[in-house]
């Protein structure tokens, strides 16, 4: 870019975005001085390790067209240009000096525009740069994610069963109900496939907080102010137990009455038994109210994992949802 030029940092410090580029929500920018078309640092971490490039267009470049294609260990993802014009040089080295210089060597290839000041109104540049770099460092780090998890439901249905086999992975019969509220945490990892801001396979790690609730109604009081900031909820039934399922309704209300509507995963539990509320109308009535539906046995241990990792796929979801991606 020759001389130096002012950065936008960002990712607490860890990337530098130059304020005199255009970027589009994939993280493709646009030098308006030289034409040249690269990838910006926070995109480079999104694709993760990259292995190869194949420029799919050799001679000229359409806005919002695909242009050139990278493997990456989250697999492949194609970018599309920010503006049109004919290329002038590919920059075969790329892959190169992509993570250590690609402002000025990682670039991908040089164009002559053909209308550069139209294309640029619907980039992100300028003073939306900031507040846009600052969102999108914040999903790049791939840290370790925070969720606070509530469990719910009637007394006896195998909550601190299911909360303990996830934790320590131990079973005992006679645990007691629990006394208010137990807790207990566990670090996890689940896969996640974006599409945006470019499509790609994420593996998340994600702390999961685990509150037990008790399910007397004495304890009404003291659940609420456990309810507070949940990232989700797993509302658990006793497949053995129709009562249980029936009471599901009034739990998820208290739910949503404190929290609003946050991430719910219906649970019915103790499969290792004979049942008395069908698998069919369980998820029958999970799909009516637009819940997710798993079924467990703290008891062996099946389903106890992959209900956390299921739920925590939602609330990573849900919050992504929540990001609102320039247009």
């Amino acid at each position: 870019m020759g001389e130096k030029k002012e950065m936008v940092i960002v990712g607490d410090g860890r990337y530098e975005i130059p304020d005199d580029l255009a970027y589009t929500i994939q993280h493709v920018y646009i030098n308006p001085e030289n034409g040249k078309i690269g990838l910006n640092e926070l995109g480079i971490d999104f694709i993760g390790n990259a292995r190869d490039i194949d420029f799919i267009k050799k001679d000229r470049v359409e806005k919002g067209k695909p242009f050139a294609a990278i493997e990456s260990e989250h697999g492949m993802v194609t970018f599309n240009s920010p503006v049109t014009g004919d290329i002038k040089d590919l920059n075969l080295d790329a892959l190169k000096y992509l993570s250590e210089n690609t402002y000025e060597k990682g670039y991908f290839l040089i164009i002559q525009p053909s209308n550069l000041e139209k294309d640029l109104n619907d980039l992100i540049k300028g003073d939306k740069i900031k507040e846009w770099a600052e969102r999108e460092a914040m999903i790049v780090a791939r840290s370790v994610f925070n969720f606070k998890i509530i469990e719910t439901g009637d007394s006896g249905v195998g909550k601190t069963a299911i909360k303990v086999r996830f934790t320590d992975d131990y079973f005992k019969k006679d645990l007691k109900s629990t006394l208010g509220v137990d807790f207990g945490v566990k670090e996890l990892q689940f896969h996640y496939y974006r599409t945006e801001p470019m499509p790609g396979v994420e593996k998340i790690t994600a702390k999961m907080n685990v509150w037990d609730t008790g399910g007397q109604e004495k304890y009404g009081t003291l659940r609420k102010m456990y309810y507070q900031e949940a990232s989700g909820c797993l509302v658990v039934y006793d497949v053995t137990d129709p009562k249980s399922f029936e009471h599901i309704p009034k739990w998820i209300n208290e739910l949503y009455e404190n929290l609003g509507e946050i991430p719910v995963l219906l649970v019915g539990n103790k499969i290792d038994l004979e049942r008395k509320v069908s698998q069919e109308i369980a998820e029958n009535f999970s799909k009516e109210k637009g819940y997710l539906y798993i079924e467990t046995s703290a008891k062996t241990g099946e389903n106890v994992e992959k209900a956390f990792k299921e739920l925590a796929r939602i609330i990573y979801k849900s919050k992504e949802k929540k990001h609102k991606y320039p247009k």
